[in-house]
């Protein structure tokens, strides 16, 4: 009796290891995408993961400081990247090695930028560049280098880093996953969802991971791409959908006048260091790293030239005191003649200290470059445009930080080229 059953278990088992067998004989034949993700797992090596991103040089420069470029060939001194719509992508290319760069979800009519939970599905593809390349979403960002980013790799890893004020933790270390496409030119998906403090990832629609955010609070929503060794990389994006707040909001990338996610780059061409932005965005850079170059009394001169735009919509200009906070100055020109001075300060309305005048030493024309010089000892600037004395505003406030250049966008996208850089610190 124990022998007959045995024989019957042993016959049952093998009908379905037999019908296993041909169940996934059969899977590839129906879902042809199945037997080339089967194909290419038999056939691609597992890489090492990517190095960790180098900590930005912070060692004293000699002061005074003095920092001079005349644009003539790509330094690694200022950024060098682009974010733009491409054949219905958002492509986002790096020139330089350890630097980052996103596209900011700018919000809609029922939610601001500032965002705490969402759910975020994107399909994304590097291009071309280094392996060792990241890539994905980042989040709850209130200052440039101050977010949480959920990232990958097409060496086929993935992870969840931490950075605050530029320093970074892995939530989740650089973990190797069978679920990632890998090699250059291949897409995958990627979703993360954020409710409260739990933070779930998905990639090509498998679970991979669920991480807890201790502190939690509002902020920047991005896609977002990093180099580590080498620059010359770039990544699409593609077909995003989420909600926030409950609403939802897609985007395809098929205009760009229509995308609700920011694009703009700062790279060095035929001697000048050009800006561009698309409507509603302002685009800063300042001297990297930036740390290195922070001032309290300084000169300033350069070349400001108004390549596109629509003049009555434009500024463009100088930060300063800017310590990566989103607090700092901005002295800046309209394509219409005028200068202002503003106060940017995290979290608040900004500031207006100088309202708009119109200076007629500016030259207007289209295409036309305005000679700047800034001199700002103590709570003093003193202006001048074109070689002519403007004037100066007292009782500023006295802060230290970056010295940088800057563009801000109103209803059109513009471009400015600026050159011939001197910045000079004054001390007592």
């Amino acid at each position: 009796m124990i022998r007959s059953l045995l024989r019957r278990l042993n016959f049952a088992l093998c009908v379905v290891i037999v019908a296993e067998c041909i169940a996934l004989g059969l899977v590839p034949l129906q879902v042809p995408d199945v037997a080339a993700r089967l194909m290419r797992l038999t056939t691609i090596d597992r890489q090492t993961p990517p190095p960790a991103r180098t900590a930005p040089d912070v060692s004293a420069l000699p002061r005074p400081l003095t920092l001079v470029d005349t644009f003539d060939r790509p330094s690694a001194l200022w950024d060098q990247s682009n974010v733009s719509i491409q054949d219905s992508h958002l492509a986002i290319q790096l020139r330089l090695p350890q630097s980052d760069a996103y596209a900011l979800w700018l919000g809609d009519a029922a939610n601001t930028s500032q965002v705490m939970d969402f759910s975020l599905t994107t399909l994304v593809t590097q291009v071309s560049g280094a392996t060792d390349a990241s890539y994905g979403i980042r989040f709850r960002q209130e200052t440039p280098d101050s977010y949480l980013y959920v990232a990958l790799t097409a060496r086929g890893y993935w992870q969840v880093l931490r950075s605050i004020a530029g320093v970074r933790t892995e939530m989740v270390p650089w973990t190797y996953s069978h679920t990632i496409e890998q090699g250059i030119g291949y897409t995958n998906e990627l979703s993360v969802t954020a409710a409260g403090p739990v933070i779930t990832i998905h990639i090509n629609g498998v679970q991979v991971g669920t991480v807890i955010d201790q502190a939690p609070i509002p902020g920047q929503l991005t896609l977002s791409a990093a180099t580590t060794t080498s620059g010359d990389v770039r990544v699409d994006f593609d077909t995003v959908r989420g909600s926030v707040g409950g609403i939802a909001f897609s985007d395809d990338f098929d205009s760009a006048s229509a995308t609700r996610f920011s694009n703009g780059g700062s790279y060095t061409q035929d001697g000048q260091y050009i800006i561009r932005a698309n409507a509603g965005v302002s685009v800063w850079q300042n001297p990297q790293p930036q740390k290195r170059t922070y001032v309290t009394d300084f000169s300033l001169s350069l070349n400001a030239t108004l390549l596109r735009g629509n003049p009555t919509s434009v500024g463009y200009g100088i930060v300063y005191g800017d310590t990566g906070d989103f607090s700092h100055s901005i002295l800046l020109f309209g394509g219409n003649g005028t200068v202002q001075l503003l106060q940017s300060n995290t979290g608040k309305p900004t500031q207006r200290l100088l309202e708009p005048l119109e200076l007629p030493m500016i030259d207007t024309r289209d295409g036309a470059t305005n000679h700047i010089e800034v001199r700002k000892v103590g709570g003093t600037l003193t202006l001048s445009v074109n070689d002519v004395v403007v004037g100066s505003i007292d009782n500023l406030p006295i802060k230290t930080g970056s010295v940088g250049m800057i563009l801000v966008c109103g209803s059109d996208q513009a471009e400015v080229a600026y050159d011939d850089f001197v910045l000079t610190e004054l001390v007592p």
